[in-house]
């Protein structure tokens, strides 16, 4: 009875470990994925920057 009892413990704590795991990957994953986003958008933004301080140069 007390053997079954830590097993299921153990297998309850592997569990738990695995999907926070996964579930900082996931996080790590997305996060990433958003700051390519925002740098992108970001060069977008200050290459229409530059071509409004060319226009209004000439």
């Amino acid at each position: 009875m007390v053997k079954k009892i830590k097993k299921n413990q153990i297998i309850f704590a592997a569990t738990i470990l695995i999907t926070m795991i996964v579930f900082l990957i996931n996080l790590s994953l997305i996060s990433c994925k958003n700051i390519e986003k925002n740098t992108y958008e970001i060069d977008k933004y200050t290459e229409l920057r530059n071509n409004m301080v060319d226009y209004q140069i000439t």
